[in-house]
């Protein structure tokens, strides 16, 4: 019988981040390369894994919910939920009792709504 242990899950799991993040900073760089047209591939990998980090903490965990949540932060700026006038993305991450899914349905409306900056 195959046994995995916690380790070799945990290693996988990294790795596959990793290589999300790999991916995904190549779409962010073609996406919006205005912003981060001074970032070396490096860095970009570096604050992409860092907003993965972050939206884990409001469980925003699943691909596509990370890929939607990482282009509003780059479309809006890092931490733009936490400015006085957008407030209310803070209070959609923060609702425990919502799914990623709607969350993230949610920030992306309020953000066209509120225009968001």
């Amino acid at each position: 019988m195959l046994v995995i242990r916690k380790e070799q899950m945990d290693a996988l799991r990294a790795d596959k981040i990793r290589r999300f993040a790999n991916d995904l900073s190549a779409v962010i760089r073609i996406k919006h390369n205005r912003f981060f047209r001074y970032y070396s591939d490096e860095q970009l990998h570096v604050w992409v894994m860092n907003q993965i980090k972050y939206l884990e903490k409001y469980n925003i965990d699943t691909d596509d919910t990370i890929k939607k949540a990482i282009d509003l932060l780059a479309r809006y700026g890092e931490n733009f939920e936490r400015c006085p006038d957008n407030r209310w993305a803070l209070n959609i991450l923060e609702l425990d009792d919502y799914t990623a899914s709607h969350k993230i349905s949610l920030l992306v409306y309020e953000a066209a709504e509120q225009g968001a900056v």
